[in-house]
């Protein structure tokens, strides 16, 4: 993962340094990132199989906060059973967004890169429902070149979960960047790039999806 990349997904999820952090990546990079900080850092490897994931998760659970970096579509001899989600397509990514969102505090925060089909293919609408109920507070879109372009799809986002941030009346916030190297600091994302706000029960691409 690009360092850039790291830091803003880093700065997305907002960690103190009292928080236990949950960090799940191919590499290294925001793990040494937030240890060299002296933050809390439990890391696991992207690469392993699903149920091995799930198991050093639980261990350290709850977490603070997650920031994910998974591999996207990864073949998995057998799906894990989450009978509070509605996960239609065995994509590997939806599944760990699920069961890592479901080991957080109320008031954790996940910051997790995401493929573009996850926002919008109608197969996946059961993954988007759960991040609506569960907080979903912020989508960042931008295309996989230039630096991003170790990955071999066309688009890939950033999503934002705020666990405490589950008003049905409440805004997700939209933001759509055209080159990677877009990436401002994140403090700056909210005031400087184009973004659009829309009620829960309006978000984006989820028009039949509501709080």
């Amino acid at each position: 993962m690009p360092a850039d990349l790291a830091e803003a997904m880093i700065a997305l999820a907002a960690p103190r340094p009292d928080f236990r952090v949950l960090v799940v990546e191919l590499r290294s990079v925001m793990t040494s990132l937030l240890a060299a900080e002296g933050f809390n850092v439990i890391s696991v490897r992207s690469d392993l199989p699903l149920q091995e994931q799930f198991n050093q998760i639980a261990v350290h659970a709850p977490y603070d906060v997650v920031i994910l970096g998974p591999i996207f579509n990864a073949q998995q001899p057998e799906i894990p059973h989450l009978p509070a989600w509605d996960l239609g397509k065995r994509a590997s990514e939806d599944w760990l967004i699920a069961y890592t969102l479901d080991s957080m505090k109320p008031t954790g925060r996940l910051a997790a890169l995401v493929p573009n089909g996850l926002l919008s293919n109608y197969s996946r609408v059961g993954i988007r429902k759960g991040l609506i109920k569960r907080g979903l507070s912020l989508v960042a879109t931008m295309p996989s070149s230039s630096s991003l372009n170790l990955f071999s799809i066309s688009s890939i986002g950033l999503v934002l979960v705020e666990r405490s941030n589950i008003a049905p009346g409440r805004s997700i916030t939209f933001l759509s960047f055209r080159e990677s190297n877009d990436l401002a600091p994140l403090h700056r994302w909210m005031q400087d790039a184009p973004t659009k706000r829309l009620p829960c029960a309006r978000a984006g691409t989820l028009p039949q999806e509501t709080c």
